[in-house]
């Protein structure tokens, strides 16, 4: 590769030679070695295996769940940037004088991220009760909840006119009754109010970006009625014994508690209030959008739960499965890290013991993959996980096409989704994208609306009619593979399987 495309694809070569030929050659070592270790068709049959056995195995013991799990292996650029920058970390690295008696630098353990996994749970049957203390609590809080928001779905459809409608601006959701009988404007502020609150109270503390969000939400509703309204209202939304039942069940319906006739008896007659009777407005839609809180708050109102639920259950076919042991995979003990970042995101990591070595597994429901992927908590909005889409080529331009395909195949991470066929029990499609995909999903993982997303909505439509000649053969790239019992079976009684596994078995003996 020339110079331009180092520049192109972000790398700078003063940071690669400054430290002399001995920080180079460990360099090139370590990057190899982490790439060689993933980037062939051996190791990827095995991981392909791996995932549907895992599926397999944990649909043989919870018939009842689904899950999904996308997987990837690590893009050659975030190799790059990564062992870069553990050679410059001590916790990361040692020297040692190589055999040119120059300082060569080398990782103390290989990158554990080079593979990894998320298993999304989908779809679980909801859990009334449980043994364990843990799942106990959150089944008690889960409960709280949907006292709350039953409250808040009556009232959406006293709110709300046809739930198919189609051909209005809301056609993807449903209309607003605005301006109709009883759709006072303090009884809609109330409740967008309270589901702020309940909102909140279901995001991670960690969350400050994400929580400063709905505070804003509040403020914004401060600023659009009057400021008695607020200080009547305040105590029938903020108080946790007055809206929030928590403890106990033996309150007044919450419909009754956040009644506009208790705030009417405490203003006498307010003369403030007068406008708050007025009907709501496509204005006041604006300011807060109750549809759009409800179905935020009814979202949430699972994660804590499923994601714990689905935790368990992977431990336990990890630890029951003895297919899984016979591809020398174990869960290695307190590995599991629970993440919650400042954005939003939500994901609990656990790492896995292989004959390639160690790799990262996340677990995710499917609202927080969601988001994860075109929400708050969107990955190409995070501090240093985003970059400038490259031009698209000329047609026809040889030397632009070569060196487009070099710089997104570089950047680009390859992706796998393996999912259940659910036309016939016990099998798993893992569908392998192609390089357009792959290059795509790196770029469009933006918050919903926003300007990056227009942006490349624009820029991939416009690659997409030029795909066939920028990325040849993307078709047969682009497959499903299907898995069955047997299949792994097979798999399992092959010459490649074996001799992976006596590698993995000299290895311990070591």
């Amino acid at each position: 590769m020339n110079k331009n495309i180092f520049e192109k694809l972000g790398v700078d070569l003063d940071t690669l030679s400054k430290e002399g030929k001995g920080f180079f050659r460990g360099f090139i070592s370590e990057y190899s070695k982490n790439v060689d270790r993933f980037n062939n068709p051996v190791t990827q049959r095995y991981f392909n295996n791996l995932i549907a056995t895992i599926m397999l195995e944990f649909h043989n013991s919870y018939e009842n769940s689904d899950i999904r799990t996308l997987y990837r292996i690590k893009s050659p650029k975030s190799v790059l940037d990564k062992v870069l920058d553990y050679l410059s970390r001590t916790e990361k690295s040692d020297y040692e004088i190589n055999q040119f008696g120059e300082p060569q630098g080398r990782l103390k353990e290989d990158l554990s991220d080079m593979f990894a996994m998320t298993i999304v749970g989908c779809n679980r049957p909801p859990i009334f009760y449980s043994n364990d203390p843990e799942i106990q609590e959150l089944i008690k809080e889960q409960n709280k909840n949907h006292i709350l928001l039953g409250e808040m779905q009556k009232y959406k459809s006293r709110l709300t006119g046809s739930e198919f409608s189609s051909g209005t601006k809301r056609s993807y959701k449903f209309d607003y009754k605005v301006g109709e009988e009883p759709l006072s404007r303090e009884e809609y502020y109330v409740y967008c109010m309270s589901l702020i609150e309940g909102i909140k109270s279901l995001i991670n503390p960690n969350a400050t970006k994400l929580l400063k969000k709905y505070d804003d939400m509040l403020e914004n509703i401060r600023a659009n009625v009057p400021e008695e309204f607020i200080e009547l209202a305040e105590p029938f939304v903020f108080e946790e014994e007055t809206l929030y039942p928590r403890t106990t069940f033996d309150k007044r319906q919450i419909v009754s508690q956040i009644s506009t006739s208790h705030i009417y008896k405490k203003a006498d007659d307010a003369k403030a209030l007068v406008e708050m009777k007025k009907d709501i407005t496509e204005k006041d839609v604006e300011v807060v959008d109750f549809l759009d809180l409800i179905d935020d708050f009814s979202a949430r109102i699972h994660d804590k739960l499923d994601l714990v639920v689905l935790r368990k259950q992977v431990e336990a076919t990890f630890a029951d499965s003895e297919l899984l042991k016979q591809f020398g995979v174990k869960i290695i003990p307190d590995s599991l890290k629970q993440k919650r970042t400042e954005e939003g995101y939500v994901s609990d990591f656990i790492y896995l013991g292989t004959p390639f070595g160690k790799v990262e597994m996340q677990l995710q429901t499917q609202h927080e993959n969601q988001e994860a992927s075109y929400g708050y908590a969107a990955h190409c909005d995070m501090d240093g996980k985003s970059f400038k889409e490259f031009d698209i080529p000329q047609p026809g331009n040889e030397q632009q096409l070569k060196d487009f395909r070099t710089c997104v195949e570089f950047v680009s991470a390859k992706k796998f989704i393996a999912q259940f066929d659910n036309s016939e029990k016990n099998r798993v499609f893992i569908q392998v994208l192609g390089k357009y995909q792959n290059y795509k999903a790196i770029l469009t993982q933006v918050k919903k609306g926003s300007e990056n997303e227009m942006r490349l909505t624009e820029y991939f439509a416009q690659l997409y009619g030029s795909r066939n000649e920028i990325f040849p053969g993307e078709a047969e790239q682009e497959r499903i593979e299907s898995f069955i019992g047997y299949d792994i079976q097979e798999y399992i009684q092959s010459e490649e399987f074996k001799e992976i596994m006596s590698k993995d078995t000299e290895k311990e003996d070591r």
